[in-house]
């Protein structure tokens, strides 16, 4: 992810459910990475929320289906690779040249 690291904050990039420790670690996780890549995360690097019904696995939200973030194809293809299958949601609000991650519960097995 390093090609595409964004040096303005991006603090808004992970959020993750407010009280579940599974959700907090991955959170945290994807910020190390993130964060080691060069892009600029401040504070915690991430947000904490409550949702509506409760979110499972990784949500990727985008502005369009047509929207191609840079760096968006190599992220998910990382987690297919390490078996996590995201799930895409649209919000027009997103610019198009950005993506946002929901850290849900952990799936159950």
């Amino acid at each position: 992810m390093s090609p595409f690291a964004q040096t303005d904050d991006r603090g808004d990039l992970i959020t993750c459910v407010l009280g579940d420790p599974d959700s907090t670690k991955f959170a945290v996780h994807l910020v190390g990475a993130f964060r080691a890549a060069g892009w600029n995360l401040s504070g915690s690097g991430f947000n904490q929320a409550i949702f509506s019904g409760t979110p499972t696995g990784l949500i990727i939200k985008l502005h369009s289906q047509d929207s191609t973030p840079p760096g968006l194809q190599e992220f998910v293809m990382t987690l297919r690779e390490s078996g996590i299958e995201p799930v895409g949601e649209i919000d027009t609000a997103l610019p198009p040249d950005r993506f946002q991650i929901i850290v849900g519960g952990k799936p159950q097995a």
